[in-house]
């Protein structure tokens, strides 16, 4: 799939297995940003004060982020 249609993809996926399994499916790299000890990146703590947001709306931000990151047309 290219960039397109992987952003596509999460966008229709309607729980949180869903959009897991197309992660594990398409190998998106998505990395932990809470934990100094999870991965080299810096730390960032996930904003929880934010009840409007869904946490799968918040997952697929991060997965949309990785792929547009990562990925190219």
């Amino acid at each position: 799939m290219n960039r397109t249609e992987l952003l596509n993809a999460v966008d229709s996926v309607e729980s949180i297995s869903e959009l897991f399994a197309l992660v594990q499916k398409e190998k998106i790299d998505i990395r932990m940003h809470s934990f100094t000890s999870a991965s080299n990146i810096p730390p960032k703590m996930l904003d929880l004060t934010d009840t409007q947001v869904s946490p799968l709306e918040k997952l697929k931000f991060a997965v949309k982020s990785a792929i547009n990151n990562t990925r190219y047309d």
